[in-house]
């Protein structure tokens, strides 16, 4: 897990902490390919956020398959501060679903009842379903209108599919894999885009000095 005492004393001179986001999967669900202690009580989970916070984190990753967004939620409603969390979630994945809309917008609602505050960047998890984006324009237009989000991305994992979205017309925001060992992004032009670096110690692989946990996929062996 990310030490923000230590790392407040590296960007303390700096001023990037309001640059970082604090990831929040772990919060929900036994996360990280180094995680040997499973998911964080909720006190655990809530001192983390009060660190961050006091650190100058000020954006929140999360999404509604991590099962955090509801303590998420909670912890900015107990603190006051719906107006100055900047929060990032996520339209669950698509497929097989048949009414698109109507699934967005149920998702949609959901979150900002757990959040309890307005939405930046409401990320779609599957990036095969952003070319709805080019397809539906209307729709994506009045979601925007009509709820508490900013604007609209798209979480990828290969280049092309920031490539495909050339054409939209919407501001996006892209979240993309990045670290020492992957930078195919630093190639990809992303003009008046949003840009979020994810993985950047590869889920704490890159950072631990504990070893792998338990049930790790042997390739990483």
């Amino acid at each position: 897990m990310l030490n923000l005492n230590r790392l407040s004393v590296v960007t303390k001179s700096l001023n990037i902490t309001k640059k970082m986001v604090l990831g929040t999967a772990q919060f929900g669900m036994d996360y990280g390919i180094v995680n040997i202690n499973g998911k964080p009580k909720k006190k655990e989970a809530f001192d983390i956020l009060d660190l961050a916070w006091e650190k100058g984190i000020r954006q929140f990753d999360t999404a509604p398959c991590y099962g955090s967004e509801a303590l998420l939620g909670e912890f900015i409603t107990a603190n006051g501060i719906q107006d100055e969390a900047i929060v990032l979630t996520k339209i669950p994945s698509l497929y097989g679903v048949s009414d698109f809309q109507t699934d967005i917008i149920t998702n949609l609602e959901s979150s900002l009842k757990n959040l309890g505050c307005p939405i930046d960047v409401l990320f779609f998890h599957n990036p095969v379903d952003s070319g709805l984006l080019l397809s539906d324009l209307q729709f994506f237009e009045t979601l925007l209108n009509d709820y508490l989000v900013s604007i609209l991305g798209v979480s990828v994992y290969e280049t092309k599919e920031v490539e495909s979205l050339s054409g939209c017309q919407f501001e996006l925001a892209f979240q993309f894999p990045f670290n020492v060992l992957d930078r195919r992004f630093e190639q990809v032009s992303m003009p008046q885009r949003k840009c979020y670096a994810r993985s950047v110690f590869l889920q704490g692989l890159l950072a631990s000095k504990n070893g792998l946990r338990p049930d790790a996929p042997e390739e990483l062996l």
